[in-house]
């Protein structure tokens, strides 16, 4: 029972870590002015999806949902068109969410939103080519296809957009996050038990720790492997010149610890102490 108990802590620590990270990878949304409320979101949702472009779009992709905006600002809404991707798209046959974003003018008209990266026309073929190469461009990438080859699917949490990210979830609390705006992975937690040869940073962390770290009161502590309590979790501070922020598991005589380091892009490193205790 006991176990059972520490297993379930442990994963639901996991959860957060990676959650907090991602957070503050991201940031907060801003928040915009508030000309006008929309006074009824869905009589604005009924003429989203009756749109010939949406309907074309909802004949080839999966529609999950439509977000409205609550305000209109600059005498326009936002609205986000949400669909389930066919896992043709990958070539690593998996189902992925992402968002068509729309701007609904008072004046009746619907328009591609300006966001950083958006289909070249609202168009279908467009549109369909627009998350195909999105797809293309995600798992294309080293670290991307090497956590994809190295873990199973994990059934029960969908592949989900976040802001100018991808979120992958895979079996054994493994999570990466993927930026398209910076064009790099710049998050995930990835289990001790797999060697991953495409990320450099986690076994300098983990040959740092044992060599700086558990000595003396620490000696009694190992980098976490087996079923539980055996992660690393590392986030890119700065995409374009930061260093890696390691969170890696311990197991301990005395229970779970977190070990912490700084990863610089010289190979040099900081700030390495214990985080957390369980």
């Amino acid at each position: 029972m006991e176990r059972l108990v520490k297993t379930s802590i442990k994963k639901a620590l996991i959860v957060i870590i990676f959650l907090i990270m991602t957070f503050l990878l991201a940031g907060c949304p801003s928040t915009l002015p508030c000309d006008e409320k929309v006074p009824n979101p869905k009589i604005i949702e009924n003429l989203v999806l009756s749109n010939e472009v949406i309907q074309q779009i909802n004949s080839e992709l999966t529609l999950r949902e439509v977000v409205i905006s609550s305000c209109f600002v600059n005498n326009k809404v936002e609205i986000a068109v949400q669909y389930e991707l066919p896992a043709s798209y990958s070539a690593f046959n998996l189902s992925y969410i992402d968002n068509l974003f729309l701007d609904y003018f008072k004046e009746g008209n619907i328009e591609l939103a300006d966001h950083i990266r958006q289909p070249a026309a609202f168009e279908l073929e467009a549109t369909t080519n627009y998350f195909q190469q999105k797809i293309q461009e995600l798992e294309s990438n080293p670290r991307i296809r090497e956590v994809l080859t190295s873990t199973n699917p994990d059934n029960s949490k969908p592949i989900i957009p976040r802001y100018e990210d991808m979120i992958i979830s895979r079996s054994g609390d493994n999570r990466i996050e993927y930026s398209f705006y910076y064009g790099l992975v710049r998050g995930y937690t990835l289990s001790n038990n797999i060697e991953f040869l495409e990320f450099p940073e986690i076994t300098l962390a983990h040959s740092i720790i044992e060599e700086h770290l558990l000595v003396g009161p620490l000696s009694g502590c190992s980098i976490g492997r087996g079923d539980i309590h055996a992660y690393t979790s590392g986030a890119l501070q700065d995409p374009l010149s930061g260093p890696w922020h390691l969170s890696v598991a311990l197991i301990c005589d005395d229970g779970w610890k977190d070990a912490f380091v700084q990863i610089n892009q010289d190979g040099t490193f900081e700030r390495l102490a214990i985080k957390n205790e369980y």
